[in-house]
């Protein structure tokens, strides 16, 4: 039996459907661009376009779009009247859209009657209702008079305040920025290559017995790739594990290690067995081998979290950051580790290392929680993150890795060095839009009835 195709899925794709065919049909055209992947909380952007000497051109204004389709009364429409009816959101929903620089519209897709509603969401709307009630879930009211589409009708930039489409910058402000890409100042400029009549580390280490901590390698093809002569000081290695026919290495320099990608993958695996051993010996962290993230571990006590010091950025005076913290939320209990990955790259032929922050989140310091739980709280917590919190993330980081030093010292051997330089911060002449301080306001009422509605498009 094929796999089925599920009714919601049909009612999803057909709300798509009709909100492209009223984009293409509008005058001007409206430009709608569907996310396909990493749908956290909207489903596309609108673009807007303007009529300028009789020609049609995208102005670069942005909005985002949340779009949902039902075909069941009470789902997401709900408290039908004659003049309109009431859209439920949740409070992570409301978190999220609030807190969008480029602002959200919600589109709603009626598939039972074939009508299509928006109505963008506005931080009065969120503000209102968090001081006001107490529930979880926050009623959006859409108005048939005012929130429905028509396909063919050329009414769509009339009912939206254009002054609500953000451009994508500012270029009336600077901003200070710093890069989560950081160059290795030194890093190995050889592979040595040996023969062994071994298949596997675990049977060379079998071989080498206790106590004997030979310098991190790879084998592949009964093959060993290191960084450093192997043999030369180690007579357990040198006896038992090369091979005695051939017991010389192959020396491979740096600009044919780059000329071959296969052996400049084994590089890049040798460097991160350096790195890992740094992270997880050096600097104490934990590994999650499957998700690939490095996070802070728990103290071994019940609930207990952790801070770390450090110096802070703008001040640089000691400060305290908590990296592991414990949290209750109903009939969840879970630590939420602070974290990152990282990946190797190269420009200009000199290896480059990429760091991205992440959260952990675990039961116990080591078993996750589900998929659908992590997402959900990494939604709620990167929503509220904008670009100083970014640097303050990325700056911790650096600095506990080096440990306050300009550099990142992995490894420290007489045949090489490994060391990252720390970035520096640089500032651009323009920013990321920001929007203006809303305060607090009641929604207006409109004169139709005595039912509170928010003002809309």
């Amino acid at each position: 039996m094929g796999k089925i195709v599920q009714p919601a899925h049909i009612i999803g794709e057909s709300g798509v459907i009709k909100f492209k065919e009223y984009c293409n049909k509008h005058q001007p055209f409206i430009i709608f661009r569907e996310i396909k992947e990493h749908d956290y909380g909207v489903d596309g952007e609108i673009e807007i376009v303007k009529f300028v000497n009789d020609k049609q051109i995208a102005s670069g204004q942005v909005i985002k779009v949340q779009l949902k389709s039902t075909a069941h009364q009470n789902s997401y429409i709900r408290g039908l009247t004659e003049t309109g009816f009431s859209y439920y959101a949740s409070e992570d929903d409301f978190d999220y859209w609030s807190a969008h620089n480029l602002g959200v519209i919600l589109i709603i897709y009626d598939a039972v009657a074939d009508r299509l509603f928006a109505r963008k969401i506005t931080r009065e709307d969120y503000a209102y209702h968090k001081k006001h009630s107490k529930s979880k879930s926050f009623p959006i009211e859409f108005s048939f008079r005012d929130h429905e589409l028509f396909v063919g009708e050329g009414t769509f930039y009339e009912k939206m305040d254009t002054e609500y489409f953000k451009p994508r910058i500012d270029t009336t402000v600077s901003e200070k920025l710093i890069s989560n890409i950081q160059f290795f100042s030194s890093f190995p400029k050889k592979i040595f290559i040996y023969d062994t009549l071994i298949g596997s580390k675990k049977a060379v280490f079998d071989k080498l017995g206790e106590g004997m901590n030979p310098p991190p390698f790879i084998i592949y093809n009964k093959k060993i790739y290191a960084f450093t002569p192997l043999a030369s000081n180690n007579k357990v290695f040198r006896e038992n594990i090369i091979d005695p026919n051939n017991p010389q290495p192959v020396t491979l320099q740096y600009d044919d290690i780059l000329a071959d990608q296969p052996i400049l993958n084994h590089y890049v695996e040798l460097l991160n067995l350096y790195l890992k051993d740094f992270f997880t010996r050096d600097r104490r962290l934990w590994l999650n081998r499957k998700q690939k993230h490095n996070y802070f571990f728990p103290k071994p006590f019940d609930k207990d979290e952790l801070k770390i010091k450090y110096k802070t950025r703008k001040r640089g005076t000691d400060g305290e950051r908590m990296v592991v913290n414990y949290y209750e939320y109903g009939k969840n209990s879970f630590f939420r580790h602070f974290g990152f990955v990282y990946a190797i790259d190269f420009i200009n032929q000199v290896p480059v290392f990429i760091l991205n922050y992440k959260y952990h989140f675990t039961i116990n310091g080591v078993i996750n929680l589900s998929p659908l739980k992590i997402t959900s709280f990494t939604n709620k917590l990167t929503a509220r993150e904008f670009n100083a919190t970014v640097i303050n993330h990325l700056y911790f980081w650096f600095e506990y890795l080096s440990e306050g030093s300009y550099m990142i010292d992995i490894a420290n051997n007489d045949d090489f060095k490994i060391r990252i330089k720390l970035p520096e911060d640089f500032t651009t002449d323009f920013g990321i839009y920001k929007s203006k301080n809303i305060e607090v306001a009641k929604p207006k009422t409109s004169g139709a009835n005595d039912q509170i509605q928010p003002t809309l498009f």
